[in-house]
């Protein structure tokens, strides 16, 4: 479902990834969380923060949110 960002423009298309990501950030948010960039992560930025793709392990990739609940992750 690729869309624009502007309604009623196009001038930067979104892709169903990006959508996706800025529904579940909306979501969080609405919800409480503190939704970060791992690049900028605050964990004393409050009592619930989302951090988008969380790097795990090596090897495992990462995960596209890892919530940390008073600076734990859960």
């Amino acid at each position: 479902m690729a869309g624009c960002r502007d309604a009623g423009t196009c001038r930067s298309p979104i892709t169903p990834k990006d959508w996706a990501r800025e529904n579940i950030d909306k979501l969080l948010t609405e919800a409480g969380w503190i939704v970060q960039d791992k690049r900028s992560t605050n964990l004393s930025a409050g009592r619930g923060v989302a951090v988008r793709e969380f790097p795990l392990k090596s090897g495992h990739g990462e995960a596209d949110y890892l919530l940390f609940v008073d600076g734990a992750p859960i």
